[in-house]
């Protein structure tokens, strides 16, 4: 289950006209391009367009026009949407082919109906979005289906997203109460409600992924804070994320040290935040895609590497889907030129090549022996 085809504009035949050519996509993707080519905006639009899915976006753009393709259980799903000036144009959805959902600017549409077998008509407000509307797992499962892949996104931003001063006060855990989806913003309420799904499982693979990455931990806890910083003086707990660091052996009177979250730095904990999503994802055995913006900000050599191979294990050994950007020399150089989307932008129209549109080319390159990095340099393609 993956997203494989996406196109989208904005703002078309105006000065802030904006357009990604059609590009497809395989498990593990890895885009790159010059600085200002639209590899953030591309984030931006994919998670956009999983927000819209699943109803976390409700309100119609005031402009954006998809065009996409996912695979869901060996079904071809094909969605068009179209918004201008804050309502809906259109929408469209097929499944292998077959129109399943239609409408129109004035909102009146037809969608099928599996117990009658048939299309019925049906008609919304012009800026309510119908695909939110028609979740229903008896009449339309086809949509239930497309709105289940899309609430399996997770996106980041790996320079900013990462706030390691971000805690949950225990008033707020239990005002939202344990939810069955144990994937959110706040890193923290995500554990806690994976650890109660999955237990020690959860923590053992994350102190696995941790030690590959070149973190020696032995534990792994959601623990009041106050606990172990006294000069935070709140009368109810904060809970964060804490681990513990092995010490070298052979130190004389050496211990184990525990180390918060709010004493982590900002390469361990972006490293903690995503190897604890992607094991959530692993064991909740669902399709899920994963966004990942600047891949590798902030860590050194040995790490970023070493987290790009396991994004890529994760990804070729399971339902996981990775795209992910960079201009890091270390990671291009890491990541193999199949999964490269490389980005090109000539005034506001975004073009992308890969090994599959430009087999050609990418072959010619391999037989160099230079490193992936050269290929980027060259600017062959750009």
């Amino acid at each position: 289950m993956s997203l494989k085809r996406i196109s989208y504009f904005e703002y078309k035949d105006s000065p802030k006209h904006w357009e990604l050519k059609a590009c497809d996509f395989v498990s593990v993707n890895l885009v790159v391009g010059v600085n200002s080519t639209g590899k953030t905006r591309f984030i931006n639009v994919v998670g956009g367009l999983c927000k819209i899915l699943c109803a976390k976006t409700t309100e119609p753009f005031m402009s954006g026009t998809y065009d996409f393709d996912v695979v869901l259980e060996k079904e071809l799903y094909s969605v068009k949407m179209e918004f201008a000036d804050g309502i809906v144009v259109s929408e469209e959805l097929k499944v292998d082919e077959v129109v399943r959902m239609r409408r129109g600017r004035d909102g009146k549409g037809k969608i099928y109906y599996a117990s009658e077998g048939k299309d019925i008509d049906f008609q919304v407000p012009e800026n309510i979005i119908a695909i939110q509307q028609r979740r229903d797992t008896l009449q339309h499962p086809f949509i239930v289906k497309l709105s289940e892949w899309a609430d399996k996104c997770d996106a980041f931003s790996f320079s900013a997203s990462f706030a390691n001063n971000s805690l949950l006060s225990i008033n707020a855990l239990q005002a939202q109460g344990i939810s069955n989806d144990p994937r959110g913003k706040n890193l923290v309420k995500s554990y806690i409600e994976a650890f109660q799904a999955y237990g020690d499982v959860l923590d053992k693979a994350i102190i696995k992924d941790m030690k590959s990455l070149g973190y020696s931990i032995s534990e792994v806890h959601a623990l009041d804070m106050r606990a172990i910083h006294p000069e935070i003086t709140v009368p109810e707990p904060l809970l964060g994320m804490c681990v513990t660091e092995k010490q070298p052996q052979g130190k004389k009177g050496a211990r184990n040290l525990q180390v918060s979250q709010l004493h982590m730095s900002q390469g361990m904990f972006r490293a903690l935040s995503l190897v604890i999503h992607l094991n959530i994802s692993a064991l909740s055995k669902k399709p899920s895609l994963l966004l990942v913006d600047d891949i590798g900000e902030g860590l050194d050599y040995e790490r970023s590497t070493s987290i790009i191979d396991l994004l890529i294990r994760h990804a070729e050994k399971s339902t996981h889907q990775v795209i992910m950007t960079s201009n890091d020399r270390f990671v291009m150089n890491r990541v193999p030129l199949q999964y490269w989307m490389i980005f090109s932008r000539k005034a506001g129209v975004v073009s992308t090549f890969t090994a599959r549109s430009h087999p050609k080319d990418f072959k010619e390159f391999e037989y160099m022996g230079l490193s992936n990095f050269d290929f980027f340099k060259s600017n062959k393609l750009h």
